[in-house]
């Protein structure tokens, strides 16, 4: 079939033919599955999309592509809103629920939504957010997480957890000095009171203007946060702290107009400290088999320079990486490996999509410019032929390298046409109600056939169907040598 009839059949789905295409179409005989290659981004979710196209060609579809992405609201809302927030969103027709354990949570993300409002109406258009406070929900889950815990082996989890400050003032950039508890990003607390978090800087942004500020962005690897320098000290802090550095800020965490729905801490004080990381105690290294680093996109932020130097610390003499589909970082990751005294492994997950059909199948004898060829095509109801029919074969004989004959025949369907059908086709219930069934035409091609090797453009396809009727109409095994074109170009 044509890429535009699938293109028609998208458009009758309802998708928009500007958003996303079909570039490609495969039939795997092996699996009975349509591959469909896509471009673009649908709305909604690829397991919806598929399902419709499968109840529409009435067979296994496959969606894939390196340009095609599926858009979820559900995702694009949680991937915008979870930074140290706790959501659950749900759909129900137009309307979206954004669910949030209480009220301080209610008001980030509400002045986060404010913040892109503009970005929402474009992504989201046709929704409608409502924002809920259901603390019996989230106690619920926290339940159900215990019950399922006590189920398991319990591990004891990591814990990034900051050491003594050395005494005296040599640790104290400006102001305040850290107070006895000390929080961490990911695990802030709700009132405004003042506190002192730790987090190890990750990016540095001076603003300027009327009064002067540096924003610190701090991280305990599990969740982040924006440190506010105000003026007054934005001169203390100049060359004394950078990317890299562990810092305990104390002040008050409150929000600041100029970032909105992210908290921010503007500070009083600010520490430099460290942070005590996992170490690997073991006396025999295991060796890491599946990494990911940054570029498997979408999946890991790994930067193959920490990889490398965690590797060294922990006594590591061997590892490996295995990006998704692509090996882009072999090449640093050999030379960074082998500076450290570490063995370099290198893997790749792939991905394996059986779109390459043979070009021919079965045996054929003889000379093959001597060789008696019979081009074939089917016009089928469907995809599946033991729920489709054959409604034409057409069919040329060729002969050292001449047209000798022709075959072709329309062929009334037992069941009638769909919509679906005719667009593809181009064939009508109208048409087809005074030709003869396939009962008559069958033998009529076989005959026509004889010994001649099949070809056909996309041959699994028609092959599968001419074999599947044989079979049913003249209860034969129905074997034939064949070459596919589509394979060939």
């Amino acid at each position: 079939m044509e890429l535009s009839k699938f293109n028609a059949i998208l458009n009758d789905l309802g998708i928009d033919p500007e958003s996303v295409r079909v570039s490609g179409v495969k039939y795997s005989l092996a699996d009975e599955t349509v591959y469909l290659k896509l471009e673009g981004e649908v709305n909604g979710g690829s397991l919806n999309l598929r399902k419709k196209l499968e109840e529409s060609l009435r067979t296994r579809v496959v969606l894939y592509g390196e340009k095609f992405k599926v858009f979820s609201p559900v995702e694009y809302l949680k991937e915008k809103l979870v930074n140290g927030i706790r959501i659950d969103v749900q759909i129900s027709g137009s309307e979206i629920t954004i669910r949030v354990p209480g009220d301080f949570a209610k008001d980030r993300v509400k002045r986060k939504l404010l913040s892109m409002k503009d970005e929402i109406k474009e992504k989201l258009k046709g929704y409608r957010i409502k924002l809920k406070v259901d603390e019996e929900f989230f106690k619920r889950i926290e339940e159900n997480a215990r019950r399922t815990q006590k189920s398991f082996v319990k591990f004891e989890t990591a814990k990034i957890e900051p050491t003594e400050l050395k005494p005296g003032d040599e640790n104290v950039v400006f102001g305040k000095k850290p107070k006895k508890t000390v929080h961490y990003p990911s695990n802030l607390p709700s009132s405004g009171n003042e506190v002192s978090v730790i987090g190890e800087i990750f990016k540095v942004e001076e603003r300027s203007g009327k009064r002067r500020s540096v924003l610190l962005y701090i991280t305990d690897r599990i969740d982040s946060m924006i440190v506010r320098i105000p003026d007054k000290f934005v001169d203390e802090i100049s060359g004394k702290i950078g990317v890299g550095d562990v810092v305990v800020a104390t002040g008050i965490i409150s929000s600041d107009p100029s970032i909105p729905g992210d908290p921010v801490l503007i500070a009083k004080g600010l520490s430099l400290s460290e942070m005590k990381r996992r170490t690997d105690e073991s006396e025999v290294k295991r060796v890491e088999l599946h990494a990911h680093t940054k570029y498997s996109d979408l999946d890991s932020v790994l930067n193959l320079k920490d990889y490398v130097k965690r590797l060294k610390e922990w006594g590591h003499k061997a590892a490996a990486i295995t990006d998704h589909g692509n090996v882009q970082g072999i090449i640093e990751f050999y030379h960074l490996a082998k500076s450290a005294g570490i063995k370099p492994i290198f893997g790749m997950e792939g991905y394996m999509v059986n779109d390459v059909e043979p070009i021919y199948r079965g045996n054929i004898d003889g000379d093959l410019v001597k060789t008696s060829y019979v081009v074939l095509d089917l016009e089928t109801s469907g995809l599946d032929p033991t729920r489709s029919e054959i409604v034409e074969i057409g069919a040329v004989k060729i002969e050292n390298g001449r047209i000798v004959d022709e075959f072709q025949s329309l062929v009334k369907p037992k069941m009638g046409m769909s919509k679906m059908s005719e667009r593809i086709t181009g064939i009508t219930d109208e048409m087809l109600k005074d030709q003869p069934p396939i009962e008559e035409v069958l033998p009529k091609f076989l005959e026509f056939l004889g010994d001649s090797v099949i070809i056909a453009h996309n041959a699994s396809f028609d092959y599968r169907f001419i074999r599947y009727w044989v079979e049913k109409v003249t209860g034969e095994d129905f074997e034939r040598p064949y070459i596919d074109s589509l394979s060939l170009s």
